[in-house]
């Protein structure tokens, strides 16, 4: 009897040995729980702040939108295009782009070279882009500052008629290479691009 009372109190005394530990680890799991929980909280609202502002401007640009193609802008390959059809000279033509925010259309893509001619040939007439040698004349430059590498003149030109072709316009009439320098004062519409 002796013995089994000894073996009792062994397997008793290892049986709750480990109850401290157990209850630390209880005790404990629901702190780091807490914690956890907490972090995935903050995450949560944190994530749902920033999808709050971008659902908001995404409605902003939506009604953008809406209103620059109620306006008769076009969007395209990640950029705005609108073919005025009001004629003005080259200068007027620049403030009238620059009051909506852009500006007479560069040209240093096929495909702004593609819907510049496009605008032409919709309305079949001239259109002017944003190239000119006001500041220097010989000395081709875009609204940006930028200077001319790429073009696509048609054949005689720029040849500065009078030695008063400053501007360019594109040229319906002529299918392939059709820029062509001009006066400035003509009245052309604009082709404009706003990124």
């Amino acid at each position: 009897m002796y013995q089994e009372h000894q073996e009792l109190h062994v397997t008793t005394r290892a049986d709750i040995s480990h109850i401290p530990t157990v209850c630390t680890t209880q005790l404990n799991k629901p702190r780091a729980t807490r914690h956890n929980e907490k972090v995935r909280t903050t995450d949560l609202q944190h994530k749902e702040r920033r999808l709050y502002k971008l659902h908001s401007f995404f409605m902003l640009y939506i009604k953008f939108a809406k209103n620059l193609i109620s306006e008769g802008w076009l969007y395209f390959k990640g950029s705005w295009y609108l073919d005025s059809t009001t004629e003005q000279s080259w200068n007027e033509s620049r403030k009238f782009c620059q009051e909506k925010g852009a500006d007479l259309i560069i040209i240093n893509s096929i495909q702004d070279f593609s819907l510049t001619q496009e605008f032409a040939r919709k309305f079949r007439g001239y259109r002017w882009i944003g190239l000119s040698d006001l500041e220097q004349d010989g000395v081709w430059r875009w609204v940006d500052g930028s200077l001319l590498n790429t073009s696509f003149w048609y054949p005689g030109e720029p040849n500065n008629m009078g030695s008063t072709e400053h501007c360019v316009v594109v040229n319906y009439y002529k299918r392939r290479d059709n820029w062509n320098d001009t006066v400035a004062l003509r009245n052309v519409p604009a082709s404009v691009k706003n990124k």
